[in-house]
């Protein structure tokens, strides 16, 4: 079984078999997943010991929104500094060559040639 998240449909099914008492194996079961992705998903979401998928489905939108990866340029003056030597013709090899030599003090000004491309 690979590794995916789970759906509001599962979310809402699993809401319901909790209300009904059923156990997390049971559960497992009936949506075909593992015992231990129920289990963590019932201990992530839960609130006063109640699962509900409208708040499960809420707190997981929270979590992904802030797991994503910034992208390699995210900080300003490198951004800047890459644009301007680009505008100049400059190659990415270039440009990630002269980085450390013209910013020896700060480490955010690095980025490697295959990032600019």
């Amino acid at each position: 079984m690979s590794y995916h998240h789970l759906n509001r449909k599962e979310r809402k099914k699993l809401a319901n078999l909790r209300r009904l008492r059923f156990s997390i194996r049971q559960i497992g079961k009936i949506l075909n997943r593992s015992p231990s992705t129920i289990s963590r998903e019932i201990r992530r979401n839960s609130e006063s010991g109640r699962y509900k998928c409208k708040t499960a489905c809420q707190r997981y939108a929270q979590r992904r929104s802030r797991c994503k990866p910034k992208g390699k340029l995210a900080y300003a003056p490198l951004e800047a500094y890459v644009r301007d030597k680009l505008m100049q013709a400059w190659s990415p090899e270039q440009i990630a060559g002269r980085l450390p030599l013209d910013n020896p003090a700060n480490p955010a000004m690095r980025v490697s040639h295959s990032s600019i491309y």
